[in-house]
């Protein structure tokens, strides 16, 4: 390495793909898992009839 363009290059690489890893991470940290969560069903209001 006679000039530092591949000490630039390299560290130019690593902050990109640090930067991918953490928008990836935030981007899916927010989503709740569909596939292990428990359905909820509400149970239904009774009807009051006015007849």
């Amino acid at each position: 390495m006679d000039d530092f363009r591949d000490i630039v290059a390299a560290g130019f690489a690593v902050v990109c793909a640090a930067l991918i890893l953490v928008a990836w991470l935030l981007l899916m940290g927010d989503k709740p898992e569909h596939g292990y969560s428990i359905p909820h069903i509400e149970r239904p209001v009774a009807a009051i009839s006015s007849i």
